[in-house]
């Protein structure tokens, strides 16, 4: 949408006129000198960079998973809904492990992509989440999980985690 330009009436040219009175362009600068206001049709510099590529031929991203760069983002963005989730709250960590292994293992064998782990915040222990601190340990572990990322605000914030899923292979 474009933005309209106010009109400059008679009065505020002549204020304008009056005040740039006297005023000298620099000598040796160029017309583009200033950094501020770039001419349009200066090109846009490009910045190269080497791609990574993973052992299964696919571009690495930032976080060493192979995940494509846009389906990272989608998902640290909440723009890949969770299809199955799994509240730790009550459990010990120890149950907590066995229900993470257990929740993952189904959804993949369910061809779920991404789902969604609430473990919580942690605010009624000393150390402050035990199973926050351990849940990215386990899932770096687990054969089907391929990267997470913290959840959105409107699915649980900094007590829940998203994690993206190995897609299952076709059963044959």
């Amino acid at each position: 949408m474009k933005r309209r330009r106010n009109p400059v009436n008679d009065q505020e040219s002549a204020l304008f006129r009056e005040a740039m009175r006297g005023v000298q362009p620099l000598a040796d600068a160029p017309a583009d000198a200033n950094p501020v206001i770039a001419p349009k049709n200066r090109p846009k510099p490009t910045v190269k960079t080497a791609q990574v590529v993973t052992a299964s031929g696919k571009p690495a991203t930032a976080d060493g998973s192979g995940v494509q760069t846009r389906t990272l983002q989608r998902l640290r963005r909440g723009r890949l809904r969770p299809e199955a989730t799994l509240d730790l709250h009550g459990f010990t960590r120890h149950e907590a492990h066995i229900e993470v292994d257990r929740f993952l293992r189904r959804a993949h064998a369910d061809g779920h992509r991404c789902v969604l782990v609430i473990h919580g915040i942690g605010r009624g222990s000393e150390s402050h989440g035990v199973l926050r601190q351990a849940l990215p340990g386990w899932l770096t572990a687990h054969p089907e999980v391929l990267t997470s990322a913290p959840a959105q605000p409107a699915d649980g914030g900094a007590g829940a985690s998203y994690i993206l899923l190995r897609r299952a292979s076709p059963a044959r």
